[in-house]
């Protein structure tokens, strides 16, 4: 299938940033630590991919399970770093890490 794609990006005159691309085996925690604790590798152009548990994609993190953790502590700290809302004493223990 890889090859499918790197074919159609060859045809139409598109470059597949290999530096960029990462691989992820998503699935649940209990899977994941049964199915997707030995490597598999993959490789475009001859060039291997490198594997990731969480990535950032148009400014939501996805993790290997699909978890909204990472992200939602990513929200409300910045939310917290940037926000003169938090000024009374109910918003600051309502945001308390």
């Amino acid at each position: 299938m890889l090859e499918n794609i790197s074919h159609w990006c060859d045809e139409n005159k598109m470059l597949i940033n290999v530096s960029k691309t990462k691989k992820m085996c998503l699935c649940s925690k209990h899977k994941l630590s049964v199915m997707c604790n030995e490597p598999f590798n993959i490789f475009i152009n001859n060039q291997y991919i490198n594997e990731s548990q969480r990535e950032q994609v148009l400014g939501i993190f996805v993790d290997a399970t699909l978890s909204w953790s990472d992200h939602i502590k990513y929200v409300i700290k910045n939310f917290k770093v940037n926000s003169s809302f938090s000024s009374t004493k109910k918003d600051q223990e309502i945001f308390k890490s």
